[in-house]
């Protein structure tokens, strides 16, 4: 059937077969719902990733090797945190 030619009356006769599946069809878009979260939540840490800079400072080691050191770490890891926590919050929706 081609959906120009669906009628109300169609749809009101298949109305107990989608009332039988309600409850898996809210659980279906809850997990719909939840999916598009993390997948912005994914999209806005790489967005961060991918702009994100990092001051640096040398740093000789033990071995005499010189080590560059994210100066800003707690920043960093703050940023990291809470787009962790963003991800996690509504990855188990």
């Amino acid at each position: 059937m081609l959906i120009e030619h669906l009628t109300f009356g169609d749809i009101l006769s298949v109305a107990p077969a989608v009332m039988a599946q309600a409850d898996n069809l809210k659980n279906l878009i809850q997990r719909a719902q939840a999916e598009v979260l993390v997948r912005e939540a994914l999209q806005e840490l790489d967005v961060w990733g991918a702009g994100a800079v990092f001051s640096l400072t040398s740093y000789t080691d033990s071995r005499k090797q010189r080590v560059p050191l994210i100066t800003d770490w707690k920043n960093v890891v703050t940023q990291v945190n809470k787009l962790s926590a963003y991800k996690k919050q509504h990855s188990s929706v």
